[in-house]
């Protein structure tokens, strides 16, 4: 009686149905071969059948990180290839991180106002020494270089540009300007008031800018950012 490795030895193997050595593949009956000395319905090569996941994951597409390879059992043999291990990862994937903060000075979605330049202090019904500017900026704070929004000035009696100072206190009364690359630039803005005033910056659809006050008195000033 012959011995059988496993059960997979033991199918119907030679070709006179009793025995289940063989020296080659033609004493096997159709369908088996001769492995190892015995007729079996594997397919030879123990293990060996697989390269599907033989390749250890060598075949990931680039920056798709899933695991490519597979393993399992082929062929009948020994568990082949294996899992493949994870390939590309995520630098294909983050090969245009960066591009938006060039993107975003250019354009983006302008959504707030910000006073660039204006004096301190003014001596009333003169033109300001330095004249208000304000920027159109996205939500990052950079200015949105393709703006041509319009921009309205107004005083007002408060730091947060709640209270409207009398009609008079701003001249031109109706001053407004479109900004040029994201930038309104104002000029002949005059003040007159006895009391310190606020300028406040709107625009339809974006926050407004509440200027830093300015204040009656001598002409001195500086530069202002909001």
């Amino acid at each position: 009686m012959l011995a059988c490795a496993s059960a997979c030895d033991c199918n119907p193997p030679s070709v006179d149905g009793q025995v289940f050595a063989c020296a080659d593949d033609t004493e096997c009956a159709d369908g088996y071969r001769c492995v190892a000395g015995v007729c079996r319905t594997d397919g030879g090569t123990a293990g060996g059948g697989a390269t599907a996941g033989g390749r250890a994951g060598g075949g990931a597409t680039a920056g798709g990180g899933d695991t490519a390879g597979g393993g399992g059992t082929a062929g009948g043999g020994d568990v082949a290839g294996g899992g493949g291990s994870t390939a590309g990862g995520g630098s294909a994937g983050g090969a245009t991180a960066g591009g938006g903060a060039a993107g975003g000075a250019a354009g983006g979605a302008m959504n707030q106002l910000a006073f660039t330049a204006l004096s301190t202090n003014f001596t009333r019904r003169v033109a300001l020494a330095i004249q208000p500017v304000v920027a159109v900026r996205n939500s990052s704070g950079q200015t949105v270089t393709t703006s041509t929004a319009p921009v309205a000035l107004a005083a007002f009696t408060d730091a947060a540009c709640n209270t409207a100072a009398a009609g008079t206190a701003l001249s031109p009364a109706s001053a407004a300007v479109n900004a040029v690359a994201g930038v309104a630039t104002f000029d002949f803005i005059a003040l007159d008031a006895t009391t310190p005033l606020y300028l406040g910056a709107t625009s339809p659809g974006l926050q407004r800018a509440c200027s830093a006050v300015v204040s009656p008195g001598a002409a001195l000033f500086s530069d202002e950012a909001a």
